[in-house]
């Protein structure tokens, strides 16, 4: 498996625990898709291994291009907010707030515009959702 940054595993973490696998799990593992479950893939127990290569991939490629086009407005929010801001809610706000949850860097308490100009850029990237086929999760 690839190596995982501190974001980029805060940013699947965030991912596993907000999406809805839309999947149920038998007690035999037996695996039946379900679209009306709200069950997280967290909650199925799944992790960054459960991800399909292609899928972690763009997923990596995109959390490091992130961090590189941010990393002025990064390390200004760890400024900040030093008990609050760190690599790895930085990487679930990224999730958060490009899905349009109701947190994310806008909420942070971010002064100067650091909040707003992070959302600004986590929003350009467009929504992003996870789903799970044949025994592997992909992002969209």
């Amino acid at each position: 498996m690839i190596e995982l940054d501190t974001f980029t595993q805060g940013y699947i973490d965030c991912a596993l625990w907000a999406e809805s696998a839309g999947i149920d799990i038998a007690d035999d593992g037996t695996v039946t898709e379900n679209p009306e479950s709200d069950t997280s893939f967290e909650r199925h127990n799944f992790d960054a291994g459960d991800i399909a290569p292609e899928s972690l991939a763009r997923i990596v490629a995109e959390c490091a291009q992130f961090q590189e086009a941010n990393a002025r407005l990064l390390a200004i929010a760890d400024r900040l907010r030093p008990n609050f801001a760190d690599d790895a809610q930085h990487g679930y706000d990224f999730w958060l707030t490009r899905n349009g949850h109701g947190a994310g860097f806008w909420d942070r308490g971010y002064r100067f515009g650091i909040g707003d100009a992070l959302t600004q850029a986590a929003s350009d990237y467009g929504s992003s959702y996870m789903y799970y086929v044949n025994g592997k999760i992909y992002v969209s």
